[in-house]
């Protein structure tokens, strides 16, 4: 697109959700969005991760001359049409219905006894799970050390819904200060749990809520396909797992 063409502020946020999610997951120090402008590329958002060196507006001659980024998107095409309005990007909110949901906590019970004593916070137990979600074949259950977290320990489950290579993330962790918790746009209580939203266009992306020295995350699809009623119940069916 062009360089001078404006990016709609809601647009932008919802990209560094994504480069915070994205560097996080994959466990890299930066994850950056590049904008086009002949002969050069810029940062255009930049993940806000520990140790990450590049800034927003940082120019770079080719993106092999720029240190190699470990994840890069680039943003760019030759213009042969007319601008659109940016509010035809912003997706419309759909109705309130029922949570689109199952109980199904012997789902990950199995796997989470298996890493119990890799784990050095109490785990919760997902007890309602999207309809059509299965754990995903590759690494469902993951427990690791994310970069430049202190030490703290991440457990990352990984779902896959029945549209196929659709997934969402349940992630428990004692990394209070991750990166994308700097965003919270709300809060929501129910049975006296004290629930953080962060929000793209009135849709749910993650929901967390804390207890103890760990925090619970509850991360919606990319394009957030999970209803706002359904990501609530699933914030809500977290349990400890039991000793």
């Amino acid at each position: 697109m062009p360089h001078d063409t404006p990016v709609p502020f809601e647009m932008v946020r919802k990209w560094q959700e994504i480069v915070d999610l994205l560097a996080e997951i994959v466990h890299v120090p930066s994850a950056l969005i590049m904008r086009v402008e002949p002969p050069n590329i810029k940062v255009f958002v930049s993940s806000e991760s520990e140790g990450n060196p590049y800034e927003p507006a940082e120019l770079a001659p080719l993106a092999q001359q720029a240190n190699n980024p470990l994840a890069i998107v680039v943003v760019g095409t030759a213009f042969g049409g007319e601008i659109v309005n940016p509010q035809a990007h912003v997706a419309q909110v759909a109705p309130r219905r029922p949570p689109n949901v199952r109980k199904d906590p012997g789902a990950t019970l199995g796997p989470l006894q298996q890493v119990r004593a890799k784990v050095p916070f109490r785990i919760m137990v997902p007890q309602v799970v999207e309809r059509s979600s299965n754990l995903a074949q590759l690494e469902p259950v993951r427990v690791f050390k994310p970069t430049g977290a202190g030490g703290a320990h991440e457990l990352a489950l990984t779902y896959v819904t029945g549209a196929s290579n659709v997934y969402w993330d349940v992630i428990e962790t004692n990394w209070k200060s991750a990166p994308i918790l700097r965003h919270e746009t709300g809060t929501y209580s129910v049975t006296g749990r004290k629930l953080h939203l962060f929000t793209t266009g009135g849709n749910i992306h993650m929901i967390v809520f804390y207890k103890g020295p760990a925090s619970y995350w509850v991360v919606n699809t990319l394009r957030d396909e999970l209803s706002n009623e359904t990501m609530l119940a699933i914030a809500k069916g977290l349990q400890p797992l039991g000793k």
